[in-house]
């Protein structure tokens, strides 16, 4: 009978400890003088009772009628998180809710390389918004899966997955998860309601209750303003879709839609040679092949945003080229940087879901800037 007695007691312990373990508690100060058009909303929050030195605390922004919404994230670090919003000239006069709530994690990404015998190692680099890179090696389970925990970065970055060690065919085939954007019971919240300029009439906010169903499809943002420049080219299109910090530097583009001197060379060096200052390329007639420098360096290579070597370049037939560009030196797309540039070629099978596709490539969403202005 001294067994269970025993066990009963050590449980009732156990439950009185969990019941009076203090719950997270988030404050909030708010400053500003929003009765002014052109202000800035500036918060400090501090998290009590939080035992953990990081995580993640949402900041959800909209009017109490609920018909403008923002959604903004901030890391948490030793318990404390701070910002400041610009808002713009055009920012409607109302009574706006700020309900913050709290998350365990940072932002972290779990993969998993879909490829049957996955490898036990793959490569990664990362360029986040402000040019900042890292690139590392990740392990990989027997079954695919892999994770990168604890990322801190602002805007958003551009993740590159690849097998370890340049091939030809130097492709992988990975899906992304991100649980900081998928739906989360918050360990505390808080709303807090400010006036910005001056409303046409009271509002009275006790009938407000925040929804996070709502910000899955926000009903409408600020009024749309229209921008009028020259369109975009196709290739350009096609470029764009690889940059992410990658391939947006000052270049040298090369359509192969609408034209066909690039499928009518015979690589697509040949199609370079001559076309970009400063870009040597010789083609020896013996079995030395190509031998290619850019400011006395060798430039690193690309193929759908994915980092080859020479002879995978060469691989693509010019046939399937869509574009071309030539990033003037140096290049900082690659682990250890390139002194010599880089050549970026973009096939027509790159948007088509083939092993040329884009499933290698990710950008990922950070945190919020500390300054930053709402659009």
């Amino acid at each position: 009978m001294l067994k269970p007695y025993t066990a009963w007691i050590t449980a009732l312990i156990f439950l009185l400890n969990f019941e009076t373990e203090a719950q997270p508690v988030i404050s909030v100060s708010i400053k500003g003088d929003h009765s002014a058009k052109t202000n800035l909303i500036i918060f400090e929050a501090q998290v009590k009772n939080y035992t953990r030195k990081y995580g993640t605390l949402h900041l959800f922004l909209e009017d109490v009628n609920h018909q403008r919404q923002w959604k903004l994230r901030y890391p948490l670090l030793d318990g404390a998180a701070s910002g400041q919003i610009a808002l713009p000239d055009s920012f409607p006069a109302g009574v706006y809710a700020l309900h913050f709530s709290l998350r365990r994690e940072l932002v972290h990404i779990m993969g998993r390389v879909k490829d049957k015998k996955p490898p036990r190692q793959i490569n990664y680099i990362a360029v986040a918004a402000n040019q900042d890179m890292a690139a590392t090696i990740l392990p990989v389970d027997e079954y695919g899966y892999f994770e990168i925990p604890n990322l801190v970065f602002d805007d958003k970055a551009t993740f590159i997955f690849s097998p370890v060690g340049k091939t030809k065919d130097n492709w992988l085939d990975v899906e992304l998860e991100t649980p900081v954007d998928s739906v989360f019971q918050p360990l505390a919240t808080q709303t807090l309601f400010i006036t910005i300029g001056t409303p046409e009439k009271g509002v009275d906010t006790t009938g407000y209750r925040f929804s996070g169903d709502s910000f899955i499809y926000p009903k409408s943002t600020l009024q749309d303003v229209t921008i009028t420049g020259k369109a975009k080219k196709e290739a350009e299109k096609i470029v764009e879709q690889f940059q992410g910090g990658f391939f947006d530097k000052e270049g040298y583009l090369f359509d192969g839609l609408s034209t066909d001197e690039i499928t009518t060379s015979i690589s697509v060096l040949d199609y370079l040679t001559g076309r970009v200052p400063g870009l040597q390329i010789y083609n020896s007639k013996d079995s030395a092949g190509y031998s290619v420098l850019w400011r006395g360096f060798e430039p690193a290579y690309f193929i759908d945003g994915m980092e080859t070597d020479l002879q995978g370049l060469l691989s693509v037939a010019t046939s399937e080229i869509a574009a071309v560009k030539a990033i003037r030196p140096p290049f900082y797309g690659v682990s250890m940087g390139s002194a010599g540039g880089a050549i970026a070629i973009f096939t027509k099978r790159s948007t088509t879901g083939s092993r040329y596709g884009n499933h290698f490539r990710f950008v990922v969403y950070g945190y919020t800037s500390q300054e930053y202005t709402l659009h």
